[in-house]
């Protein structure tokens, strides 16, 4: 079994410089050189939901937003969330 820790907002105080990672993402794609993160695909952002109706409405327009909230980093390219 493998399984990732999720990078967080809060992490730029420890280094971490998202918005680089982001770039990467949306130049590159996913496949980028980073000895602190990597971006993996979200295979059901539904995980991410209490599972109530209103809160799915918005995971499937602005999901990163979602996750921003919860402290976490989530970026979307060519339709699918990382």
């Amino acid at each position: 079994m493998e399984f990732f820790i999720a990078v967080r907002v809060s992490d730029h105080e420890e280094g971490v410089d998202i918005a680089v990672l982001r770039d990467a993402l949306e130049r590159r794609g996913p496949e980028i050189s980073s000895p602190i993160a990597q971006w993996i695909p979200i295979g059901d952002i539904g995980w991410f939901a209490s599972g109530a109706p209103e809160e799915l409405r918005p995971i499937e327009t602005n999901g990163v937003s979602l996750f921003a909230e919860r402290d976490l980093v989530a970026a979307m390219r060519d339709d699918v969330y990382y």
